[in-house]
């Protein structure tokens, strides 16, 4: 009976497991291909960072709420990424990508978002169209690509301003 019991439980975290993978990997149409082909999205554990991003390196900030890590990347619009990781809930709640000089990072956003939707020339996905527990917004800062979600235990937690 014990086994049964531990194997159930077994079963039912391996679902689970799978059950979140699959509803991250909806986000998939957001990401440029740098951050597809390393399989992490909003909301992935710190561990599966860590795990699909070998080269990512802990930048040993003094921030108590969140870690970031950088890492540089094999792309053609993008040098690099930065993740930011809530320590509250050790998921990650923002991916800030870097352009490699040339690149025009609005046109980027543009064909990987459309037209902007929301003020300030920003992006806002709801949950009712990414099927994920939270919003997730997007926006260009100089040549930075940054795509955020509100997610409980992040900064945006209460929303984005």
């Amino acid at each position: 009976m014990k086994l049964f019991k531990k194997l159930s439980i077994l079963v039912l975290i391996l679902s689970y497991t799978s059950i979140q993978a699959q509803s991250l990997q909806q986000q998939k149409k957001y990401f440029p291909k740098a951050i597809k082909k390393m399989n992490v999205f909003l909301g992935s554990s710190e561990q599966e960072l860590l795990t699909n991003c070998d080269n990512c390196v802990d930048q040993k900030t003094e921030e108590s709420f969140r870690t970031v890590y950088l890492s540089n990347l094999d792309d053609k619009e993008f040098q690099s990424a930065i993740f930011y990781v809530s320590t509250s809930k050790s998921e990650v709640y923002e991916v800030i990508l870097t352009a490699k000089e040339g690149i025009d990072v609005n046109k980027v956003a543009n064909k990987l978002f459309g037209s902007p939707n929301a003020e300030n020339n920003e992006w806002r996905y709801f949950s009712d169209k990414t099927k994920q527990k939270f919003t997730m917004a997007m926006w260009v800062f100089k040549n930075k690509l940054v795509i955020a979600g509100d997610i409980q235990g992040s900064e945006w937690e209460k929303g984005f301003q």
